[in-house]
C-alpha cells in the first residue's frame, strides 16, 4: 500500500473515532464561576504566589449527564486575612445564567484538610436559595473551594456567580 494511500485511511479512522466520540459524550461547554468577597478581611487566596483577590474566575467545562467535581486546592482558597478576629462570612448563588442547561449546583467551603465543612449552598433546580449560608472564618486561616456540577441533558455556556461576603 503506497503512503498516499494509508494517510487517507488513517484520517478516516480518526474521523470517525472523533465522530464517535463526540456523538457519544462530549458536550462540552464553559462554566464560569465568578465569586465576590466584599471584604477586606476574607478574601480569595491564589495558592501559587498567595496574591489575594476580591474577585476570581473559575471555568469549568462541563457535561450532559454528567457529575463534575472540582477542589480548588490547586488554585484558589478563601483565606480570613485578620491575624486576631474571627468573622462571620455568608455563603451565596448569586446567579445563573441559564438554570435550564445545569441540574445541581453544589459549593463547599472546607478546612484546609478538607474534612470540616464550614458551608455549604446547593441549588438543584428552580428558584434560586434565597438564605445565605453563614460560617465563622478563623482568624489567619485558610480554607479550601469545593465544587460539585451536572449539567443538564443539553448543556451551553453558563455562568454562575457565587457571593462571599462579611457580616457588618
Amino acid at each position: 500500500m503506497n503512503l498516499k494511500k494509508m494517510c487517507i485511511i488513517l484520517f478516516l479512522l480518526a474521523s470517525l473515532s472523533v465522530v464517535a466520540v463526540g456523538a457519544t459524550m462530549y458536550l462540552q461547554v464553559e462554566w464560569t464561576m465568578s465569586l465576590t468577597a466584599a471584604t477586606p478581611n476574607v478574601r480569595f487566596i491564589k495558592w501559587s504566589d498567595s496574591t489575594l483577590y476580591n474577585t476570581i474566575d473559575l471555568p469549568y467545562n462541563i457535561y450532559a449527564d454528567i457529575w463534575l467535581q472540582v477542589s480548588n486546592d490547586t488554585t484558589y482558597g478563601v483565606k480570613n486575612t485578620d491575624e486576631s478576629n474571627p468573622h462571620t462570612v455568608y455563603l451565596d448563588i448569586e446567579s445563573i445564567s441559564d438554570t435550564a442547561k445545569v441540574y445541581n449546583i453544589t459549593v463547599w467551603i472546607k478546612s484546609m484538610d478538607g474534612n470540616t465543612i464550614k458551608a455549604t449552598m446547593t441549588w438543584q433546580g428552580g428558584s434560586l436559595p434565597t438564605a445565605e449560608q453563614s460560617f465563622s472564618a478563623v482568624a489567619n486561616t485558610t480554607y479550601i473551594i469545593s465544587t460539585w456540577i451536572k449539567g443538564a441533558s443539553t448543556v451551553a455556556s453558563i455562568t454562575a456567580t457565587l457571593k462571599l461576603k462579611q457580616a457588618p
